[in-house]
């Protein structure tokens, strides 16, 4: 068989297979909302574009882990150096995570690469696989007078186990409770558990607190959406007794979400053809600015 006509009979073939699967295939299952699917899968341990990438043969060696971080890391296309870069996370565990750092500084320090946000995401991993080892190791080597190393780690491990990441935090001094080790905590908190992110907003020290309840309103938002961390705040304010104060963090969560309540709101102004419906804070509205609210002047505004 010639070339031409081999490539028509595959070609044949993948077609023919195809329409057996249209006409043979049963109606999907309906399906959960896309955030939730994700936090489900991310607590029963599955991570569907890590399943994509397991095809990728595991490195065998000390050897094979240096090659695979200077493949991901030497990659001129920015696309094409973070797809290899979540392969090289995938392969990223408590027991090798040293080696492919000692290997990312020696790039670094022999060929000039600086990759910033590769670095975020590298030692958040290492957070993630080896959250209280890492935060140990980065307080005695790497820049250790520098907080960089270990608030990414932090992040990392926050988001796998965040109450361990607070206890540890809550057990160091307060002179090493800088506001970025818990804005890293909340964070990852929030990509975890957003209920518990939630009430932990108490325990942030009132010094740092309005910038770690920004971060964590972020991280919140872009976990669960605005609508659903709006419910959020609505769920804890209704447990509030009658006439009682509204504590000082609550009240910055909701200017927070005011906020971007606010700028999506503007953003709608600019596509009027774009038919969307916006989540509504005008209950929040109610509860921390009291006085009836006045929709067509909002939008008048």
């Amino acid at each position: 068989m010639d070339r031409k006509r081999e490539r028509i009979y595959w070609a044949g073939a993948v077609v023919l297979t195809a329409l057996c699967g249209t006409l043979v295939g049963k109606k999907p299952p309906a399906t959960a909302p896309v955030a939730e699917q994700a936090r489900n899968a991310k607590k029963d341990g599955r991570d569907s574009t890590r399943t994509e990438r397991a095809a990728q043969p595991a490195p065998r060696d000390e050897a094979d882990l240096r090659r695979l971080a200077n493949h991901a890391l030497s990659a001129p296309n920015r696309t094409e150096r973070f797809q290899r870069l979540m392969i090289l996370l995938d392969n990223t565990t408590a027991e090798n995570w040293n080696t492919l750092w000692k290997e990312y500084i020696r790039q670094t320090l022999e060929e000039g690469r600086i990759h910033e946000t590769e670095w975020s995401l590298f030692m958040s991993r290492v957070g993630e696989v080896a959250g209280p080892d890492a935060m140990e190791y980065f307080a005695h080597h790497g820049q250790e007078q520098y907080t960089f190393n270990r608030r990414e780690v932090l992040k990392g491990w926050a988001a796998k186990d965040p109450k361990g990441a607070l206890t540890w935090l809550e057990g160091q001094p307060e002179t090493d409770q800088p506001a970025e080790f818990w804005g890293a905590v909340m964070s990852g908190a929030a990509a975890n558990d957003s209920k518990l992110a939630t009430e932990l907003l108490a325990r942030i020290p009132s010094g740092i607190s309005p910038g770690v309840v920004r971060s964590t309103a972020d991280t919140l938002i872009q976990s669960e959406g605005l609508g659903n961390t709006i419910h959020l705040l609505e769920d804890m304010v209704a447990v509030i007794p009658p006439g009682g104060a509204i504590p000082p963090h609550l009240t910055q969560f909701y200017q927070e979400l005011k906020q971007r309540s606010e700028r999506i709101k503007w953003l709608a102004g600019s596509y009027p053809d774009m038919k969307t419906r916006q989540p509504s804070i005008l209950q929040l509205d109610e509860k921390f600015a009291p006085g009836p609210a006045n929709p067509l002047e909002e939008i008048e505004q």
